[in-house]
């Protein structure tokens, strides 16, 4: 009989109707977008591909922004950003860029 964790798990995607040829992508996108789901960990190239950027410039960015959030040591050549992390900097830099924006057309802050 199937653990109680794994119906908890299964109610996440019981909306899943598809036939199985389409479930797994299905399934992987649910995954993607699950709210109630753990903490998700970007490595270096997954960042950069975020970003659509080098890997060398994830690490300048790293230097040179304060604002970029740091990585999460695991062991000597091994760093993992939080993805939770990631999104409150796009968040933060989006507001920043619109408030750029406003200030450059009236001359003053809204």
């Amino acid at each position: 009989m199937p653990s109680k964790s794994i119906h908890t798990q299964l109610k996440l995607f019981s909306s899943d109707s598809n036939p199985v040829g389409s479930a797994v992508v299905d399934l992987q996108k649910k995954i993607i977008q699950c709210d109630g789901c753990a903490e998700r960990f970007l490595s270096v190239r997954e960042v950069a591909t975020r970003y659509d950027i080098s890997r060398a410039s994830v690490w300048r960015w790293l230097a040179s922004e304060s604002k970029f959030p740091a990585p999460l040591k695991l062991s000597a050549g091994t760093s993992r950003w939080r993805m939770s992390e990631l999104v409150q900097f796009e968040a933060k830099a989006g507001n920043a860029d619109r408030k750029k924006r406003r200030t450059s057309k009236s001359g003053t802050a809204e």
